[in-house]
């Protein structure tokens, strides 16, 4: 089997099993809506992103999410009116604004981590078997 063939089988092979996992953990009950909290599916994702990447600014966000302009600078609009994020300006640059998470946000975020913990506790897979997971779903969101 050629390079490209070996590669292209385990594309598809990957894209499978992303499309099983997915099937199991809707079996299992894991919705985004049956997680209970008053933060939308991106209200979470950008929150999550301020979490690991503080200060990001507005565009980063978006191109890191997929998101256009205007949705990115009305979900941040929302958050800011609710009290999870706030803006900064740049040092140096006043055009420049830089976005942190607040900590009414952190407190939410970690409200969903346990529930969502909850849901997916009967997965039966080590730590580090959850890491490697975790890394390789962010190399294929952040590849985009």
């Amino acid at each position: 089997m050629s390079d490209e063939e070996t590669r292209e089988r385990l594309v598809a092979d990957a894209a499978v099993a992303m499309m099983g996992v997915s099937r199991r953990l809707s079996e299992r009950g894991f919705h985004a809506d049956r997680v209970r909290s008053e933060l939308s599916p991106q209200d979470t994702l950008i929150l999550r992103l301020l979490q690991e990447s503080p200060g990001s600014t507005p565009k980063q966000i978006g191109e890191r999410l997929g998101l256009r302009t205007s949705n990115t600078s009305a979900a941040l609009r929302s958050l800011e009116e609710r009290d999870l994020i706030r803006r900064e300006p740049d040092a140096t640059d006043g055009r420049i604004v830089h976005v942190y998470h607040s900590e009414a946000a952190g407190s939410a975020l970690r409200r969903i981590r346990r529930e969502m913990a909850d849901i997916l506790a009967p997965i039966d897979l080590t730590n580090a078997e959850l890491e490697r997971l975790v890394a390789a779903c962010k190399q294929i969101l952040d590849r985009d």
